[in-house]
């Protein structure tokens, strides 16, 4: 059986209408994400629902794009909504893009500190984007970003390490140095609905 999670409790995701799309929405060690110059350092902290379920995305001490990803396989164009938490750690930007990894994208560098952030991505096929940071506590926060997809095959939620707010994603990694993530959202339609557990 396949769970979801609204506000700390799960639910059976036949029993949900808007689901997500995405698979091992909290393990982000394993293949589904794929990772470059960057690893996972699993249950590394406390997750924003008191369980011991959020992982470290650390960099690499190599210099590049820091990122990971999943592909949902989606092949319809339309509105979307992604999501994921964030925690400071040795790092305190993050970036979340949605993208159709062909034409554009929406998303944000999100200041860990304060919740602030500065959107970046071209937009390419994308339309009606926008992006909104939430104070979870504890020290986390929850990006989303919306967007309606006008080409590409694909939608897919990347997760960058950043050294600033300046987008610049090749730099030289400090090994270990990262922050920590939790809870990865993909859906269709422009209401976000709030974190889902797939397993």
């Amino acid at each position: 059986m396949i769970l979801t999670r609204y506000a700390g409790i799960l639910t059976p995701r036949k029993a949900i209408t808007n689901y997500n799309l995405l698979t091992k929405t909290q393990r982000f060690d394993d293949a589904a994400w794929v990772k470059s110059l960057a690893s996972i350092t699993a249950n590394a902290v406390t997750d924003p629902f008191g369980g011991m379920n959020a992982d470290k995305f650390v960099e690499t001490a190599t210099t590049g794009e820091h990122v990971m990803y999943q592909l949902d396989g989606a092949t319809a164009n339309g509105p979307f909504v992604g999501s994921i938490y964030a925690k400071a750690a040795e790092r305190t930007y993050a970036g979340l893009l949605m993208s159709d990894f062909a034409t554009g994208a929406v998303g944000a560098i999100v200041n860990l500190s304060d919740g602030t952030y500065v959107e970046f991505g071209n937009p390419g096929s994308w339309t009606s984007r926008t992006v909104a940071v939430t104070n979870e506590g504890s020290g986390w926060w929850r990006m989303v970003a919306k967007g309606t997809r006008g080409a590409g095959t694909y939608t897919v939620i990347q997760c960058f390490l950043y050294p600033s707010s300046t987008h610049n994603v090749n730099y030289l990694g400090v090994a270990d140095n990262g922050y920590y993530v939790f809870g990865a959202h993909l859906e269709t339609g422009s209401t976000d609905h709030g974190y889902q557990e797939v397993n």
